[in-house]
């Protein structure tokens, strides 16, 4: 990437093995690294192919990255730095949360109620890459 410049490419630290092999030409092994994706283009100054991320707390709460929207489907935290906290759900209240990153970059407000349709679209897309 030229100095000066960013991306607003969804990148993760488990895509530097891709990266690397795809940097000195070595081969992969057939099964390895498959949730790997070669940033390259990336850092050439190119557009990233990441559509989403899942991402699991040290506390197993699981939780997807796509766009500018991120669910967990939990309550509390326990990412790193933080003691895993274990919240249960108040009477009528969300299960888990979603935040609007664009907007909502500190995850402040939790929209897990009032956008249910994104929960439910999201929801399925993580199952489905669970079970894939």
């Amino acid at each position: 990437m030229a100095a000066g410049t960013s991306s607003e490419a969804l990148v993760s630290l488990k895509d530097l093995y891709r990266t690397f092999a795809s940097i000195t030409g070595a081969q992969i092994p057939e099964g390895a690294a498959v949730d790997s994706v070669d940033m390259l283009p990336v850092l050439r100054g190119g557009e990233g192919t990441r559509e989403c991320m899942v991402h699991e707390s040290i506390s197993g709460i699981v939780s997807l990255r796509e766009g500018d929207w991120k669910l967990i489907l939990g309550l509390g935290g326990g990412g790193l730095g933080f003691k895993p906290e274990e919240h249960q759900p108040e009477p009528g209240g969300p299960t888990g949360q979603l935040y609007n990153l664009a907007e909502d970059p500190g995850e402040q407000r939790n929209l897990f109620l009032e956008r249910p349709e994104v929960v439910a679209r999201m929801s399925e897309k993580l199952q489905a890459i669970r079970t894939s």
